[in-house]
């Protein structure tokens, strides 16, 4: 069978960011060419999407394949420059064939 994408170690490039996955988690990178500011950083995490504001404007809008858990979603920054995003799945052990809807 083959692997699922965004498994394996290997992220799944979209336009905006990477995605990575797991059996339980899903992993999204939002590079900028800029800092990231954390006090100007607004994300939205809704069951089937996730919205991310930065400095009052949308910066990136994903629909979602499936369900995430939002109480079990946090964010960070990497480096100043990579914005990394992990939510756990709503149904554990779900693999999606891709991030959006």
């Amino acid at each position: 069978q083959p692997s699922q994408i965004g498994t394996e170690g290997k992220a799944a490039v979209e336009d905006n960011f990477q995605w990575t996955q797991d059996d339980d988690e899903l992993e999204i990178t939002v590079p900028s060419d800029s800092a990231w500011d954390k006090q100007s950083i607004k994300i939205s995490f809704l069951p089937r999407s996730i919205k991310i504001k930065h400095a009052g404007e949308d910066k990136l809008s994903i629909a979602l394949y499936s369900s995430i858990d939002v109480d079990g979603c946090t964010w960070t920054i990497e480096g100043g420059k990579k914005l990394v995003i992990t939510c756990e799945k709503a149904n554990s052990g779900e693999m999606w064939p891709r991030i959006q809807n």
